[in-house]
C-alpha cells in the first residue's frame, strides 16, 4: 500500500487560524434572475458574524470561528468571490452527483451481503449489508491454495518475491479461509505472478487474463485507467458528454493552470452551454428517476424528495429553508424536470462559494462547506465526497488537524493523483505536447502514440513523486525515476516495456529539467530552443519574470547547415537590445543541446560537434551576481536542487494554483510563509500540498475590490 505522506510539524505556523471567503462576481444577467430562484447572491449569502462573548465570531451555520491575528496584512488574502468551475470541475461534478445517487439507489436495492465472502471479492467489499465497489485503482488479491506465505510480486512491485524484497503480502483470511490482501495498482497495464514460500512462482488462478512472461510461462495482468477519458460501464447517465462545445478556459499571462479566477467570466457561449447542458442532464434525472432517485415518478411525494437528495450534491451543502421551499414550490409548480434543470444551472452550483464569515476584524472565514469544497476542488478537481461532506457537516473542517488528514486522504485517492497529474502538465507546460507537432523528416518517430505518452509523462511522474514516492523538491530535481511507456522508453536509451513503468533513466538524464516531455515542451517544431528551454528554467523552476522582449527583437534565427544552435542563437547575447534578457535565458538552454525536439540525445548539431556546457546565473534572483557552469540536465538539476529558489517558486505556483490568481507584491508574505513551512518539512512535496491547505491564503478571505472602495 501507499507509504503515508510526510507528517507536518505538530504545530501550524503563528497565525494558522480559520480563513475567509468572497461575495459573488458579476454572474451575467440570466444567471442572476437564477439565483431568485436558487438563493444564491449577495441577498443570501452567509448570514453576518455575530460576537461572541468568549472572543469568537460566530457564522451564520452556527461554528464558532476563532479570531486569530494573521501572520499576513489582510491584502496578502484572495477576495470573497465565486469561483466558476473549470470544464474539469464542471464534469467531475455531474460525475459526482449521478455516481453518488446511483450508488445510493443501487445500496437500497443491490446484493445483499452478510461478509465480504457474498461480494466479489476482487472489486468489491461488503459494507452496511451492502456489496460495494473498490475504488478503480484497488484489487483484492486472493489465493485458496495451501501454503505458508503467499505473496504477490509484479511490476508494481520490482517483482519481488518476499516480503522483504518488496512484495506485497496477503494475509490469511480466517473467516473466509483463505489468503488475501487489496493494494492500489499504478495507472495502465501491470504484469504479476503469485509467489508461494518465496520460491514457488504461480499464475493467480482467479484471474484469467494472461500474457506470455518471456520465459516459456504466463504473467497475469491488470489494466487499471482511471482518467477522466476512460471508457465508461455503459449506462443512459453515463454516455452524456456534459462538456460537449463547452468554452475553453482562458489562462492570464503568466498563469499556467486552467482555473483562474479572475477569467472565469460567463460569457454567452458560456450560458448556452450551461442552460442546454442543464436541460440533458435534467431529462437524465426524469428519465432514470426510479432508479437513480430511488422514487415513482408518479407518486405524490417524489418530486419533493428527488430535489431533496439532489440540491444537497448540486449546491455541495444543504439548501437552506428558503432554498428548499423555492424548489419545492417550482417542481410543484412546473414540475420536477423543471427544477432539477434550474437547480443545475444556478449560480449554486455553477460556482464554488468563498464568502466566508466575518470574523469582526474585517477578516472572512470560510466556513465548514466552503473549506471542505476548497479543498476537494484543490486537491481533486471535483465536489466534496460522501467523507468530506460528513466532517462538514460536523463542523470539523476548523480543526487543522482534521483538515490536514483529509488533505492526506484526498491526495492519496485516485482522484486527488489525477489532479496531481493534471497540475504537474500544467505547472511544467508538457500538456501542449498533445497537440504538438514536429517535421515528420527530421523525427520520424514522433507518432501520435508518443506525442500522448510524452504530453503524461511529467504529470503522471509528478503524482507519484508527491504520493507513493514520497519524494521531496531536491529529489524531484536530480532524481532518475521517470514514468515511461512503450513509445519514450527509446528516448532514454530504455528497452521498451510492455506498458506504462516507472523507471531508472540513464545517470546524465537524472532530475525533471531532463525528462523527456520537458525537453521536447521547449522545443520548436523542426529544432531544438536555447530560449524557450531557458526560458522553462527562469520563469517556472525559479520564478523569474524577465519583461517583455524589446519591439525591435527579432525572432527565431534561421536554420543554417554550417552553424550550430549555439553559434546562430549566441547572436542574442551579442545584440545590445537582446543580451539584457538573453544573458539570463540562453547560456541554460545551451547546456540542454545535447538533447533534440522531442527528448532524445542527439550526437550531433547539423553535424557538428554539440558544446552542452552551460551557465545557471543569479540563481536566487536577477541581481545576485551568482554564476555557475554545468553540462547537462542532471548537472542543472543538481545546482537547482542546492539552491533555495526553486523551493519557493513550487510554493509560490502552488499558492497561486490553489487561489486561482497570479501572484504580485501583496501575496509575497503567504509565499514566505508557505516556503518556511515547506522548507521546516524537508520540501517534502506532499508535506507543501498539505501545509497549502493550512495556510492562511487557503482557509481565509479578505473583502472584494468592491466591498472595499
Amino acid at each position: 500500500m501507499r507509504p503515508p505522506l510526510p507528517a507536518l510539524a505538530p504545530a501550524p505556523p503563528p497565525g494558522l487560524a480559520p480563513l475567509p471567503v468572497a461575495r459573488p462576481s458579476s454572474l451575467g444577467s440570466a444567471l442572476l434572475s437564477l439565483a431568485l430562484i436558487s438563493g444564491c447572491g449577495a441577498k443570501d449569502g452567509p448570514a453576518p458574524a455575530d460576537e461572541a462573548g468568549d472572543g469568537t465570531a460566530t457564522g451564520g451555520d452556527g461554528s464558532g470561528v476563532e479570531v486569530t491575528p494573521l501572520s499576513c496584512d489582510v491584502a496578502s488574502l484572495p477576495p470573497r468571490q465565486l469561483r466558476l468551475l473549470t470544464r474539469v470541475e464542471y464534469a467531475n461534478t455531474v460525475e459526482a452527483i449521478f455516481s453518488t445517487l446511483a450508488g445510493a439507489a443501487g445500496a437500497a436495492t443491490g446484493a445483499a451481503c452478510a461478509d465480504d465472502g457474498d461480494c466479489d471479492l476482487r472489486h468489491e467489499s461488503c459494507e452496511d449489508d451492502v456489496c460495494v465497489a473498490l475504488p478503480c485503482d484497488q484489487y483484492s488479491f486472493t489465493y485458496a491454495g495451501s501454503a505458508g506465505a503467499v505473496v504477490v510480486a509484479g511490476s508494481f512491485n520490482g517483482w519481488g518475491a518476499t516480503a522483504a524484497a518488496g512484495g506485497w503480502p496477503l494475509g490469511w483470511d480466517d473467516d473466509l479461509g483463505l489468503w488475501r490482501g487489496t493494494f492500489t495498482l499504478p495507472e495502465g497495464r501491470s504484469s504479476y505472478k503469485l509467489v508461494l514460500d518465496g520460491s514457488s512462482w504461480i499464475t493467480d488462478p482467479e484471474n484469467p487474463a494472461h500474457e506470455p512472461d518471456g520465459y516459456g510461462g504466463e504473467n497475469n495482468v491488470l489494466d487499471v485507467d482511471c482518467s477522466d477519458d476512460a471508457p465508461s460501464s455503459g449506462g443512459g447517465w453515463r454516455d452524456v458528454d456534459p462538456l460537449a462545445d463547452f468554452p475553453v478556459e482562458s489562462r492570464p499571462q503568466h498563469y499556467a493552470f486552467d482555473n483562474s479566477a479572475e477569467a472565469g467570466l460567463v460569457t454567452a457561449t458560456h450560458l448556452e452551454r450551461y442552460m442546454a447542458a442543464a436541460a440533458t442532464l435534467a431529462d437524465v434525472l426524469v428519465d432514470e428517476q426510479a432508479t437513480l432517485l430511488g422514487c415513482d415518478p408518479a407518486g405524490a411525494d417524489c418530486a419533493a424528495a428527488s430535489l431533496d437528495r439532489l440540491l444537497p450534491l448540486a449546491f455541495r451543502r444543504p439548501p437552506s429553508a428558503e432554498e428548499r421551499a423555492r424548489y419545492q414550490a417550482l417542481a410543484a409548480g412546473a414540475g420536477f424536470a423543471v427544477a432539477a434543470r434550474v437547480a443545475l444551472s444556478a449560480p449554486a452550483f455553477l460556482y464554488r462559494s468563498e464568502l466566508g464569515i466575518d470574523r469582526g476584524d474585517g477578516v472572512f472565514a470560510l466556513t465548514d462547506h466552503e473549506l471542505a469544497s476548497a479543498l476537494s476542488y484543490t486537491l481533486t478537481a471535483g465536489p466534496p465526497d460522501a467523507a468530506l461532506r460528513a466532517a462538514a457537516e460536523a463542523g470539523a473542517l476548523q480543526d487543522p488537524a482534521a483538515l490536514a488528514a483529509e488533505a492526506d486522504r484526498l491526495l492519496g485517492s485516485p482522484a486527488g493523483r489525477a489532479q496531481l497529474a493534471r497540475y504537474g502538465d500544467q505547472w511544467l507546460g508538457t500538456e501542449r505536447l498533445a497537440t504538438a507537432t514536429r517535421q515528420n523528416t527530421l523525427y520520424p518517430g514522433f507518432s501520435d502514440e508518443m506525442r500522448a505518452e510524452l504530453a503524461r509523462e511529467a504529470g503522471l511522474t509528478y503524482a507519484w513523486a508527491v504520493t507513493e514516492g514520497g519524494l521531496s523538491l531536491p529529489a524531484l530535481l536530480t532524481g532518475r525515476t521517470v514514468r515511461v511507456s512503450p513509445n519514450t522508453a527509446a528516448l532514454y536509451g530504455l528497452p521498451t516495456p510492455a506498458a506504462a513503468v516507472l523507471a531508472e533513466v540513464p545517470a546524465d538524464r537524472a532530475g525533471l529539467v531532463g525528462w523527456a516531455s520537458v525537453l521536447a515542451a521547449t522545443a520548436h517544431s523542426d529544432q531544438t530552443s536555447p530560449v524557450r528551454r531557458g526560458l522553462f528554467v527562469r520563469t517556472t523552476l525559479l520564478c523569474q519574470e524577465l519583461g517583455a522582449p524589446p519591439p525591435e527583437a527579432g525572432g527565431v534565427p534561421d536554420v543554417d547547415p554550417d552553424a550550430t544552435t549555439r553559434e546562430r542563437f549566441e547572436q542574442h547575447s551579442d545584440d545590445p537590445v537582446c543580451a539584457g534578457c538573453h544573458q539570463h535565458i540562453d547560456p541554460i538552454g545551451f547546456g540542454l543541446e545535447a538533447y533534440d525536439a522531442i527528448g532524445a540525445w542527439r550526437p550531433d548539431d547539423n553535424g557538428h560537434p554539440i558544446d552542452s556546457s552551460g551557465a545557471l546565473t543569479d540563481v536566487e534572483g536577477i541581481g545576485s551576481g551568482t554564476s555557475a557552469d554545468f553540462d547537462g540536465p542532471a548537472a542543472l538539476g543538481a545546482l537547482l536542487a542546492g539552491a533555495d529558489a526553486p523551493a519557493r517558486c513550487a510554493a509560490q505556483s502552488a499558492l497561486s494554483y490553489a487561489a486561482g490568481r497570479v501572484p504580485n507584491a501583496d501575496t509575497a508574505c503567504a509565499i514566505d510563509a508557505l516556503h518556511v513551512t515547506f522548507a521546516a518539512e524537508g520540501h517534502q512535496l506532499g508535506a507543501l500540498w498539505r501545509a497549502l491547505v493550512l495556510s492562511e491564503s487557503f482557509r481565509y478571505r479578505r473583502p472584494s475590490a468592491e466591498e472595499a472602495r
